[in-house]
């Protein structure tokens, strides 16, 4: 119980989702970025659901699983880096925090 659960359709929904972006991306169409946004919204809908249904267990099982509740937990309040390096205004990378606030 340590995953997340992901079930064929939340897979599906993010594959229709995958190549409605590509045909978006080579068409250009309006028709076709809003079908896009149409599985996104789905897809994310489905996804959210399923988070919460898995979180709804969690709970549910703290108290005769409280490991798997606390590692639950302890995934979800680590701190992660999420920068990559920029690019400055004279074309250079930064990698530090002080070049990221400058750039």
């Amino acid at each position: 119980m340590e995953k997340t659960p992901v079930d064929d359709e939340c897979c599906s929904k993010t594959q229709t989702k995958y190549w409605a972006w590509k045909k978006y991306k080579s068409t250009g169409s309006y028709e076709d970025y809003e079908k896009y946004v149409r599985k996104r919204n789905a897809s994310q809908n489905l996804s959210n659901k399923l988070r919460r249904k898995f979180e709804k267990l969690i709970v549910k099982e703290a108290k005769t699983r409280p490991k798997s509740f606390w590692t639950y937990v302890k995934n979800q309040t680590k701190s992660r880096e999420g920068l990559s390096p920029l690019m400055t205004e004279r074309g250079d990378m930064t990698s530090t925090d002080t070049g990221r606030h400058k750039s």
